[in-house]
């Protein structure tokens, strides 16, 4: 009879271990697949500084306005919750990069 109950608590651990498991493993996942979706997300907004740089070139030279004008209306364009918010981040950092402004001074 002891035996028994001693199998029985074995196998409801073992159950339970296996439960654990099952449930980490779908939380990795779900966590690679949110990091994989904000890597995708800075690459677009690197993306967008880099058209917005192109786009300000002038034949003897770079057009502040017009690129701070782009990287403003791509900000405005970009949601403010979800994988696309840390779009605003990588817009300021870049674009004051190429304004020539410290990226880590406070804006």
């Amino acid at each position: 009879m002891l035996r028994d109950e001693v199998v029985l608590a074995i196998e409801s651990a073992q159950k339970a271990l296996d439960d654990a498991r099952i449930k980490m493993k779908a939380r990795d996942e779900t966590l690679r697949a949110m990091a994989t979706a904000e890597a995708d997300q800075r690459v677009q907004a690197l993306q967008t500084v880099l058209d917005a740089l192109l786009a300000s070139m002038k034949p003897r030279g770079f057009d502040r306005k017009k690129f701070q004008a782009r990287i403003a209306l791509a900000g405005r364009d970009t949601p403010d919750s979800g994988p696309a918010a840390v779009r605003h981040a990588i817009y300021l950092a870049e674009a004051r990069k190429v304004l020539g402004i410290d990226p880590n001074a406070p804006a």
